[in-house]
């Protein structure tokens, strides 16, 4: 069963940083004015029919995931990234930009795989207590191993968006498998393109968002009604070259989350997260001073669930500081595998294990990373 968890979204984002070679996801057709670069677009065609489109009003030719996964997949060709399996590729570019997968791999995708994820999460270096110090590192995998969480693509699964919902109104909101809200990978990814970080929407949509509702006066983007009005700006490129050059997707070390080549997201990130894990986001103000108690983090915030919480609002921690975006396969330990969701019920992970909760290393021990034992 598949939980929804932290939110950092769906079809093709991933987050790290270091990357081992060139792959594509938000390139292609899917740059923002990439279709519209020829007058006589050749992409359209990848995913619409006009008179017998098979899913939705917007006459595509199949569900997500699937029709996603047609290029991003197992055995999709139309795109470097196989997020199914977390395995970057190698991309030769064609008409519209469109990447065609080579035999290659480049690598570990950074966001792990919805599937399948690269991270050897049973492996990491540079703990606080180790001494002497060494670099902070989660190495990738040499090959996919099945995931222990992800993040729900899936329309028809049922899930609840822990957190979602002002203080006090339960442990989040519950789709249903059927109408909204529900998640998909276009909830958070626009295919489109729109000029943001990995065609990162600005609120995600399908009635997932609850419009920042605790987050109103927080920096990098909620203005006061609450509405996230932050943008986190694209890497540079418009051409295939000047693209593969700065949009890279794979990782040799998953505890490295910054983009050297997008260095504004690592600040905006989490408030993008809380726009559907609203009561998540919580802020370090040691003087009590700018925030308010449901804004901040080690305070009471007022809600019987998320009472106490963790800072997650800065660019040293932040939701991925912890967290992948699409699926790990970090596993858990008796005591951290036997934790409860939030509302109280059992959380099984995608192996039917302890839900690893998208983190980056087994058995909850990314706190080592920053706390000495």
């Amino acid at each position: 069963m598949k939980r929804l968890l932290f939110l950092g979204v769906g079809s093709a984002l991933v987050f790290t940083m270091g990357g081992v070679g060139p792959a594509a996801a938000d390139n292609g057709p899917h740059v923002k004015g990439g279709i519209g670069q020829s007058v006589t677009p050749d992409g359209c065609a990848g995913c619409h029919r006009l008179h017998s489109g098979g899913q939705d009003g917007n006459l595509l030719l199949a569900v997500q995931p699937n029709l996603c996964y047609t290029c991003h997949g197992t055995t999709g060709t139309g795109a470097a990234t196989d997020v199914q399996n977390g395995i970057g590729y190698t991309g030769n570019y064609t008409g519209d930009n469109n990447p065609v997968r080579t035999a290659t791999v480049a690598g570990a995708l950074r966001g792990g795989g919805f599937e399948k994820a690269m991270i050897d999460s049973a492996n990491p270096t540079g703990q606080r207590f180790v001494i002497p110090a060494v670099t902070k590192m989660v190495p990738p995998l040499g090959a996919p191993a099945p995931v222990n969480s992800s993040h729900s693509v899936n329309t028809a699964d049922v899930n609840t968006i822990w957190g979602n919902g002002a203080i006090g109104s339960g442990p989040g909101k519950a789709t249903d498998g059927a109408a909204t809200p529900n998640l998909t990978c276009g909830s958070c990814h626009d295919p489109h393109g729109n000029g943001n970080y990995r065609i990162l929407r600005p609120m995600p949509t399908g009635g997932i968002q609850t419009l920042g509702v605790n987050n109103t006066g927080l920096a990098n983007g909620f203005s006061a009604s609450g509405t996230y009005t932050g943008v986190i700006a694209d890497a540079a490129g418009n051409t295939p070259a000047t693209r593969a050059a700065t949009h890279v997707y794979t990782t040799g070390n998953f505890w490295s989350q910054a983009d050297a080549n997008a260095p504004a997201f690592i600040s905006n990130v989490a408030e993008w997260c809380s726009t559907c894990h609203t009561r998540y986001l919580a802020t370090r103000d040691s003087s009590g001073t700018a925030t308010t108690p449901a804004q901040r983090s080690r305070a009471n915030s007022g809600d019987p669930i998320f009472k106490y919480r963790h800072t997650s609002s800065n660019s040293a921690r932040n939701c991925i500081t912890c967290h992948v975006s699409h699926g790990s396969n970090a596993a858990t330990g008796a005591q951290s595998g036997a934790l409860l969701n939030p509302d109280g019920s059992a959380a099984p992970g995608d192996q039917n294990t302890g839900d690893s909760r998208l983190l980056r290393i087994d058995n909850r021990g990314l706190c080592l990373m920053c706390h000495d034992k």
